[in-house]
């Protein structure tokens, strides 16, 4: 699904598309409220625009479910869509539901908790990632701690074997780096989360990292067709460059995008094959 001819007037800039988006809560930035993904007081942050750039790959990060606070790409994430764009990924977002827009001219979606805190993704929405996968596409979900509307997005990761949200992990400032041998974790040493949610995997998803008390963080899904992370704030502006997280969230793109590493029926299974 790769198109590096794409141009950028070809996608709808993040910065126009929050126009159209869902209306934020009314206490975004207020720093007297709490952040549910945090723990801590609510922050806000400036809309930065993004730099120009011609695409390599097309990322669609999917508002469609509802919205809290600023956690949209220009809000809370502006540092990340800079990166990005810095490595020829350009961000668009839609909010007219996945399953209701042409998805062939994107290489990789986001889902995340965060951005889906009114609504549940619908079968329809399910349905139109699973083609989207396999057709080649990749996705990348960002779940988080128990006190969030995990539920939301868990019909788009309960379809590969994968669960958001079983709890809270313990502490809220957490390190890990228990890690399997996986692309993702190539240069890396230590991922921070904040307030994170424990997952569950099994047949399709594999388990990928764990705290030292064995809870499950990350999970993939083919193993470079999904990527399914316990945490919303790793990559947003204020976390981004803790510890290794940057290097960590540029190799989690790379895999997606590209997907090297191989799937093999007699290694993964039949359904695991079908999302190469």
């Amino acid at each position: 699904m790769k198109r590096p001819t794409l141009k950028l007037w070809m996608a709808v800039p993040v910065v126009l598309a929050l126009l159209v988006a869902a209306p934020l809560r009314a206490d975004d930035g207020v720093s007297n409220t709490v952040d549910p993904a945090t723990g801590l007081p609510g922050v806000a942050f400036d809309v930065t625009p993004l730099p120009d750039n011609d695409p390599v790959y097309n990322v669609l990060w999917d508002l469609s479910n509802g919205v809290n606070s600023l956690y949209v790409p220009s809000a809370r994430y502006s540092d990340l869509l800079a990166l990005l764009a810095a490595n020829g990924y350009v961000t668009t977002t839609t909010t007219a539901g996945v399953d209701n827009i042409d998805l062939s001219p994107y290489d990789i979606i986001i889902v995340t908790t965060m951005s889906a805190w009114d609504f549940s993704y619908t079968a329809p929405e399910v349905a139109a990632i699973q083609d989207f996968m396999s057709q080649g596409g990749a996705v990348l979900v960002m779940g988080e701690n128990a006190d969030c509307t995990n539920e939301h997005i868990n019909p788009v990761t309960q379809a590969f074997g994968v669960t958001c949200g079983l709890n809270t992990i313990d502490p809220l400032d957490l390190y890990f780096t228990d890690f399997a041998a996986h692309q993702i974790f190539d240069g890396v040493t230590t991922i921070y989360y904040r307030a994170a949610g424990e997952l569950s995997a099994s047949d399709p998803g594999v388990p990928l990292a764990w705290t030292d008390a064995g809870e499950l963080t990350i999970a993939s899904v083919g193993p470079c067709r999904m990527i399914v992370l316990g945490d919303c704030n790793f990559c947003d502006n204020t976390y981004l460059v803790d510890v290794d997280n940057e290097q960590f969230v540029l190799n989690v793109f790379d895999c997606l995008a590209t997907g090297t590493s191989p799937v093999e029926d007699s290694t993964w299974g039949t359904v695991k094959a079908m999302y190469r």
